[in-house]
């Protein structure tokens, strides 16, 4: 907590100093009780949000470092996947390309394609980012060929899968065996953690009457399902490439003005940079 509050009051310093605290406690802890990183609660954003304190603070290396770190904790198929926005290896893979790309380091970008930091995922979303990334550092190295053929990974991408519904959910919530009695609850022992109540309890019925419509049909009203975020991601990664390879053919100021203006995410630096002659 005080991360939060030094942060929002602008005391980065500060701010800084307590989130180091945390992480070597939490690093005693791990020592002492022989866990992984992603097993605590928050160790992933802590140590993420550290970063972004490095970064403002103008400490770049130190944020790159702290990044390829948390990309270096080992994988772990439930506590620690690139699918899982929040954990570390998701988390690290994100800042280090924020910090390589914002302190405008393309050499150390692209001294990276190929290796472990900035490996091949099959989420769409990573994957545009990392492409992107790589070719918006060959962008500024005055390399279009790279550019092109960034452009031209991204055009292989496989689409996003779809995100279920909200009523989705539901599908979640395991079904109990009917049965004349009650099925007995076992009682904790001190080697395994007490039942959860939704494992030992039948969900609630709803108040309202089942609605009778054929499968796949929509509501009155009801919204399209959408694609998943990688759509986005790589279209919006696609627009900047696109409009980097106009710029370095010398297209048309008003083609070129079009272009920069579709683009939705770019950070405003960035853009600045792709303004100037």
């Amino acid at each position: 907590m005080p991360g939060h509050t030094f942060s929002k009051v602008n005391r980065l310093p500060d701010a800084a100093w307590q989130q180091e605290a945390a992480t070597r406690v939490d690093h005693a802890y791990m020592i002492q009780t022989q866990v992984l990183p992603d097993q605590i609660h928050n160790y992933a954003h802590n140590t993420e949000w550290l970063v972004r304190t490095y970064n403002q603070l103008g400490r770049a290396h130190d944020a790159a470092a702290l990044a390829r770190n948390l990309i270096e904790i080992p994988r772990h198929p439930e506590y620690n996947t690139t699918d899982n926005k929040n954990k570390s290896a998701a988390y690290g893979r994100t800042r280090l390309l924020d910090t390589l790309l914002t302190y405008e380091l393309w050499d150390e970008l692209l001294e990276l394609d190929g290796s472990p930091y900035l490996d091949i995922t099959p989420n769409p979303s990573m994957e545009a980012a990392r492409i992107r990334a790589q070719g918006v550092a060959a962008y500024f190295k005055g390399d279009r060929a790279a550019v092109a053929s960034r452009l031209d990974q991204l055009e292989k991408l496989p689409a996003a899968k779809k995100e279920p519904p909200a009523s989705a959910d539901s599908s979640k919530v395991k079904p109990v065996a009917k049965t004349t009695e009650p099925s007995p609850v076992p009682a904790p022992t001190p080697s395994s953690a007490p039942a959860k109540v939704e494992e030992i309890t039948q969900p609630e019925a709803s108040d309202k009457p089942a609605e009778n419509k054929p499968s796949g049909a929509k509501a009155p009203g009801e919204k399209p399902a959408r694609g998943g975020k990688g759509d986005s991601a790589v279209s919006n990664a696609k627009a900047e490439l696109s409009a980097l390879i106009a710029i370095l053919d010398k297209q048309p100021l008003a083609e070129l003005q079009k272009k920069l203006a579709a683009l939705k995410d770019t950070p405003k630096e960035r853009l600045i940079r792709y303004h100037l002659p």
